[in-house]
C-alpha cells in the first residue's frame, strides 16, 4: 500500500519536473533563437533564478519529510496495534477468560475428552 502511495507521489513530481524542464527550454530557445539574449547575458539571471528555486525546493523537500514521517508513524501505530503482543495478548486472553465464566464448564471440556479419547485409540496396536 505504502509502495504505491509513494509511485503515485514519484509519477506526480516527474510529470511536473518534465512541464517545467519543456517550458524552460523553450523559453531558453527562443531567447536564443530570437538574438535577445546570449549565454554570457542569461548567466547572471540563472544564478538568481537557481538561488531562488533552491530556497523553494528546500521548503519542499522539508514539507514532504514531514508529511512521509507523519504517515510513517501512523502506519508504524497500526502495525502495533494489530501485531499480537505480549500485552495485547493478555487483553485477548482475559476478555476470553471473561465470556468463558459465564458458560458450563462441563461443555467446554466434553470435546477436550473426545480428542484425548481418540488419539488414545490411535495410539492401541
Amino acid at each position: 500500500m505504502y509502495e504505491n502511495i509513494a509511485q503515485k507521489l514519484l509519477h506526480e513530481l516527474f510529470t511536473s519536473l518534465e512541464a517545467l524542464d519543456t517550458q524552460n527550454a523553450a523559453i531558453l530557445s527562443f531567447l536564443k533563437a530570437k538574438g535577445i539574449a546570449n549565454d554570457e547575458e542569461l548567466a547572471p539571471h540563472f544564478e538568481q533564478a537557481g538561488n531562488a528555486s533552491s530556497v523553494r525546493w528546500l521548503a519542499a523537500r522539508v514539507r514532504m519529510d514531514h508529511l512521509l514521517s507523519a504517515a510513517m508513524k501512523s502506519a508504524e501505530q497500526d502495525a502495533k496495534a494489530k501485531s499480537p503482543t505480549p500485552e495485547n495478548h493478555e487483553k485477548s486472553r482475559e476478555g476470553s477468560v471473561a465470556k468463558e465464566s459465564g458458560s458450563n464448564a462441563s461443555d467446554k471440556k466434553a470435546p477436550t475428552l473426545a480428542v484425548a479419547s481418540d488419539t488414545a485409540k490411535d495410539k492401541r496396536p
